[in-house]
């Protein structure tokens, strides 16, 4: 190795110990603090917070039951709002009471969503005994109450009628035993004069009927037996 050649590598080998020395002993800088709004430091705090809750599966227990019990809730309520006779209605009527009387109607509502005609005839299958058909209505179509009767050998009667809710129904209700009854259906009772008169719906028509000589029970048998 000639004289130049010795020169360039002890040359090399000085820097390259004056670099290592010069950046083992440089002193670094300290970082800037960075300083963070309240406002940013307190949803920084939330949502670390929230990363450490445990999350719970849906097959827990609780869960489970929860679960079952919308389950139940909704098909219970399927079966309430299809609104089948023998079931209390979801449509409910009022009443007006006067001196004399008490009218019974439905909300507005009620009434614009149910039929405004009678498109289905419907009768209580239960009569008690001793009474025959004696009266049975001719439909048009575009009937808006119905009046069937059934007729015992000693004259008394039971007389029912369906009617489109838009129609009021008034009972004389002086001096007269009035009450409600709310049982698995909801029904008024007027008694006056040997005579019950009775009043009930469901979520398309309401239903009166007029009897003498029936016990509540009879009355209820026939109630319930409405197809």
């Amino acid at each position: 190795m000639n004289d130049l050649a010795l020169g360039r590598s002890k040359l090399q080998d000085a820097l390259l110990t004056v670099s290592k020395n010069y950046v083992e002993n440089v002193a670094l800088a300290p970082a800037e603090a960075v300083c963070y709004s309240p406002r940013l430091e307190r949803k920084m705090a939330r949502l670390l917070k929230s990363t450490r809750k445990p999350y719970r599966k849906l097959i827990d227990a609780p869960y489970k039951k929860a679960l079952a019990a919308c389950l139940a809730l909704i098909i219970f309520a399927g079966a309430f709002m299809s609104c089948k006779p023998i079931r209390e209605p979801v449509v409910e009527f009022f009443t007006d009471v006067y001196e004399k009387f008490t009218e019974f109607f439905f909300d507005v509502e009620d009434k614009a969503t149910a039929p405004q005609v009678i498109e289905e005839i419907r009768l209580p299958t239960y009569i008690p005994d001793g009474y025959v058909l004696s009266e049975s209505p001719i439909p048009t179509g575009k009937d808006t109450q119905l009046c069937t009767v059934w007729r015992a050998e000693d004259e008394s009667e039971i007389v029912f009628r369906q009617k489109v809710l838009a129609i009021k129904t008034t009972y004389d209700t002086e001096n007269a035993e009035f009450r409600i009854v709310s049982d698995d259906i909801k029904f008024a009772i007027v008694k006056k004069d040997a005579r019950a008169y009775i009043f009930w719906n469901d979520c398309e028509y309401s239903y009166s009927l007029v009897t003498e000589e029936l016990s509540e029970d009879e009355i209820e048998k026939i109630i319930f037996s409405l197809s």
